[in-house]
């Protein structure tokens, strides 16, 4: 029915709007009850992963800009102290995990 339609156009749009891949937005229109609910899991998943990316980059951004020194990654003693932790061989996340 046209109602159906226009719903799905929209229900695409929005998830297109969204950054929802086409994949995920079709499992959901299409794929049985039961079986579009994990790949719709795996996709929030790996929305929260970008999510928490996405703040680390914020707050590092964040501190270098209120750093009062001209050059942060030079100046900066908690700054410099990160740097020189990944060059010895800390992995970021390992630097993620203890940031927070």
């Amino acid at each position: 029915d046209l109602s159906d339609e226009l719903r799905r156009l929209a229900f695409i749009k929005i998830a297109q709007r969204l950054g929802v891949p086409l994949q995920t937005a079709v499992a959901v229109l299409d794929t049985p009850s039961g079986n579009w609910r994990p790949i719709v899991q795996q996709q929030i998943a790996e929305l929260n992963r970008i999510i928490a990316q996405a703040r680390l980059a914020q707050d590092f951004l964040t501190h270098a800009l209120h750093c009062p020194a001209d050059h942060p990654a030079r100046q900066c003693p908690n700054m410099t102290a990160a740097l020189d932790s990944l060059v010895n061989g800390t992995t970021i996340d390992q630097l993620a995990a203890g940031h927070t």
